[in-house]
């Protein structure tokens, strides 16, 4: 006889995260569970601490559940059906597509959707939008193929800051970082999710200043840029 996968729907706190839900769905006798990513009603979202999907995924390691049995429950708030309400739709879609991001981080290949209701706009077109959405969710997940960075850089310390950066992967980076024949002081790495700017080697990070005194990375657009140079020259 087969094995059987039994499961049922376990908790998520902001506190424990996925390692929680292993742990209910253990308590349980289970060996496979599903679970929404937060609040079913709404979109609040904690950030995914990596460190308890790790632990996570160890415990699961251990008590014999597959990962691949393991399902995410999106949010009974998206409704794909209906576009009547452009900025409604265009939330809808949005809010699935960083489901399906959190869904990556945590490692879920299964996610179960309601994907709504067509209100009155008839069953044809109920259907066509949730298409549309859903060929524009999976549009932006082909984008982010390789968990989203584009381009990646390493500062580095001996006597002043020098930086070597790639377009792509890791794996352009590695013939540079060969070449670095003394051991530096201190270094940083970034890898970059361009959603600002093209994707080339003078929009990589790190940045460094012209004197090399100064190296730094940073995440998101900095307004106040003009600030900062004034505070840096002075």
């Amino acid at each position: 006889m087969e094995k059987l996968i039994i499961g049922s729907h376990v908790s998520y706190t902001k506190e424990e995260g996925m390692l929680g839900s292993v742990k209910e769905a253990l308590s349980y006798k289970e060996n496979t569970f599903m679970f929404y990513t937060g609040a079913p009603q709404n979109t609040f979202r904690t950030k995914i601490d990596e460190d308890k999907v790790k632990k996570a995924k160890e415990l699961m390691k251990e008590n014999d559940i597959d990962i691949n049995n393991v399902i995410i429950h999106a949010p009974y708030i998206i409704n794909l059906a209906n576009d009547k309400d452009k900025d409604k739709y265009n939330f809808a879609i949005n809010f699935l597509k960083e489901e399906l991001k959190r869904a990556k981080i945590l490692g879920i290949k299964n996610i179960v959707l309601h994907p709504g209701s067509h209100v009155g706009l008839g069953v044809e077109k109920g259907i066509q939008n949730i298409i549309n959405a859903l060929n524009e969710v999976f549009l932006g997940l082909k984008l982010l193929q390789y968990r989203g960075y584009d381009s990646c850089g390493i500062a580095y310390y001996t006597n002043k800051f020098n930086i070597i950066k790639a377009v792509g992967t890791l794996e352009n980076l590695t013939p540079s970082i060969e070449k670095i024949k003394k051991a530096p002081h201190i270094a940083f790495a970034h890898t970059r999710w361009a959603t600002n700017g093209e994707v080339n080697l003078s929009n990589t990070h790190p940045h460094i200043s012209s004197s090399k005194d100064i190296s730094l990375v940073h995440n998101g657009i900095i307004t106040n840029s003009d600030e900062i140079k004034k505070d840096l020259i002075n």
